[in-house]
């Protein structure tokens, strides 16, 4: 048995979770998500993951740069997976929950968010290729 205590910590938990990241799932309209025509309210800033989001950027950038200094640095990486794995994990548990979730408009959702910045990267490479790298280089880089 629980005590009423833990009842009510449990219930605020699930609410902040239901509530963390509304605005992926739907329409943004002012200070309140639309999903399937029903209202909720934005979700809450999360101070907490942004600075787990600069401590692992941190630890990124010192072992690229001092390899030596921090030589597992690159445990930033897996705490980014962990980070997108919760977010990820909330938002299809909330969706599910509303009867909302499908697997071709969580995919959507995802390519509407990565490619623009993908494309840009891509064409900054190529272009930036162009002028800097040898002819055969440039080739042997484009067919990679």
């Amino acid at each position: 048995m629980c005590s009423e205590t833990q009842v009510q910590a449990r219930r605020r938990t699930a609410r902040l979770f239901d509530t963390m990241h509304m605005a992926s799932a739907g329409v943004v309209r002012g200070n309140s998500v639309v999903i399937k025509g029903a209202e909720m309210p934005a979700p809450a800033y999360r101070p907490d993951i942004d600075g787990l989001r600069a401590v692992a950027v941190v630890f990124v950038l010192i072992f690229h740069a001092f390899p030596s200094v921090l030589p597992g640095g690159f445990i930033g990486v897996d705490v980014f997976f962990v980070i997108s794995g919760f977010l990820i994990t909330g938002i299809i548990v909330r969706q599910l929950g509303a009867g909302s979730f499908t697997l071709s408009g969580f995919y959507f959702r995802r390519m509407r968010r990565i490619f623009p910045a993908l494309i840009v990267v891509l064409l900054a490479t190529m272009t930036l290729g162009w002028f800097f790298f040898l002819p055969n280089l440039f080739r042997s880089a484009r067919m990679s």
